[in-house]
């Protein structure tokens, strides 16, 4: 599986928490949260592979890490390059793969597909964001 982000708005200038980071610090989990989410899943009998979890200002990326690890899709959209200017783990690993710097209240396209050549031309799953 291939993800992509498509925008011209990539870090978040409208606030300072690329400046000045707050929540961007965090790499906070919570295992009782990710069982929650899981349950509801379960309950509906959905399939791991065909979940996809967003995690908008996903900050240290550890509840985006956790689904990962646990099997499920999950893509983390932050505005700001602090965890990645920072090494944080998760987003070295996988940067550009399911961690994207991204302003989200400008408009940006989601993109998923299992080849590059489909991302490119847009013959994928799209969704589009942002606010403006």
């Amino acid at each position: 599986m291939l993800i992509k982000v498509k925008s011209n708005h990539k870090i978040a200038k409208s606030s300072n928490d690329h400046i000045f980071p707050h929540g961007t610090k965090d790499e906070s989990r919570n295992l009782r949260f990710n069982s929650k989410i899981y349950s509801y899943f379960n309950h509906f009998s959905v399939k791991k592979q065909s979940v996809r979890i967003l995690d908008l200002g996903c900050a240290g990326g550890g509840f985006v890490q956790d689904c990962l690890n646990d099997g499920y899709v999950a893509v983390g959209l932050e505005g700001s390059d602090f965890c990645l200017k920072n090494k944080y783990p998760s987003w070295i690993k996988n940067y550009k793969k399911f961690f994207f710097i991204q302003d989200i209240t400008k408009k940006f396209l989601l993109l998923e597909s299992t080849s590059h050549k489909a991302l490119e031309k847009r013959d994928a799953s799209v969704i589009e964001g942002g606010v403006n």
